[in-house]
């Protein structure tokens, strides 16, 4: 009797254990920015779908202001829905916005940033990347 409950216990351990990863779980992308910077951010799965996208976290962006180049870096520990693999993210406190797509397998993603008009130091003014910038990432 006590072998068969062993037994039973250990079926359902191995079975959770194996059924997790693929129940859900969080894939870190890292990427550039046409032009220059980074991109990174965290994207939750949940059945193997996409299901949030969150942590973006823009370096080294190159912007144009009225006294000369500069680069911002801004980020946000918020978290969007993604709907058919597609998210975006209005960044609040300044103007700053980004789109995204997720390829198929969900290794992949593509989209654009862009940033501004924005004055967010006294000793710059209407920073901006001129338009959205694509950015590409994989995890």
């Amino acid at each position: 009797m006590n072998r068969m409950i062993v037994r039973a216990c250990v079926a359902v351990i191995a079975a959770g254990l194996l059924a997790a990863p693929a129940q859900a779980g969080v894939r870190h992308f890292q990427g550039t920015v046409e032009g220059g910077g980074t991109v990174a951010f965290d994207v939750q799965f949940k059945h193997g779908k996409p299901k949030l996208a969150g942590n973006f976290d823009f370096g080294a962006v190159p912007v144009t202001c009225d006294e000369g180049n500069r680069s911002r870096h801004f980020f946000t520990k918020n978290m969007v829905s993604v709907t058919h693999r597609r998210f975006q993210y209005e960044f609040r406190g300044f103007k700053a916005s980004l789109h995204g797509k997720l390829n198929k397998k969900g290794k992949k993603a593509t989209g654009d940033v862009s940033y501004g008009p924005n004055s967010p130091e006294p000793s710059s003014t209407n920073c901006s990347t001129g338009g959205p910038r694509n950015w590409h990432a994989s995890r």
